[in-house]
């Protein structure tokens, strides 16, 4: 049943329909600060020049501790050219993706709690230098990661901080 209310209540964090605490109930964020250095979408990807889809948002996190958003199950622990080590976790039909990791603490099959420690940002893979790149998926589809970052910013005010603004 959690895996129902986990995924039921992402969707409705993601469009804005939870009232301040619903989200912070079943959510919490990936780091403990958050500053977006790309966002999800179309993109001139910065180290090759290319256009592509960007399916994350990079969050500027400097070997930060990273965190499970949910309670779920560490579907994939893994290592690649592009994503460095990464990992995925299934909150019920949510799926949680975390890269470019320095460090992973978890293994597959681990069960993990809303706000666990999972591992340390870093740059492993294909990046301009440190950071993590946090991605959600619904049904196997790619979900804008930073609207379910807003919302929680909105039960958590000025967390949310564009590094690329002057502020």
């Amino acid at each position: 049943m959690m895996g129902y209310l986990s995924t039921l209540s992402a969707v409705i964090v993601i469009l804005g329909l939870a009232p301040r605490s619903f989200g912070q109930r079943y959510f919490t964020s990936p780091l403990n600060s958050l500053y977006m250095n790309q966002a999800f979408g179309w993109r001139i990807h910065p180290l090759n020049g290319a256009l592509n889809f960007h399916d994350g948002v990079d969050l500027k996190a400097d070997f930060e501790p990273v965190f499970s958003i949910a309670d779920g199950e560490v579907v994939r622990v893994n290592i690649n050219a592009v994503s460095g080590k990464f990992i995925v976790i299934r909150h019920g039909k949510l799926m949680s993706h975390y890269a470019h990791l320095s460090w992973i603490i978890v293994s597959s099959k681990d069960t993990v709690l809303r706000g666990q420690l999972i591992g340390l940002s870093g740059a492993s893979g294909r990046t301009t230098g440190p950071h993590l790149h946090f991605a959600l998926s619904y049904c196997g589809v790619k979900l804008d990661a930073l609207k379910f970052l807003k919302a929680l910013d909105a039960v958590n005010p000025g967390r949310l901080t564009d590094a690329n603004s002057d502020k």
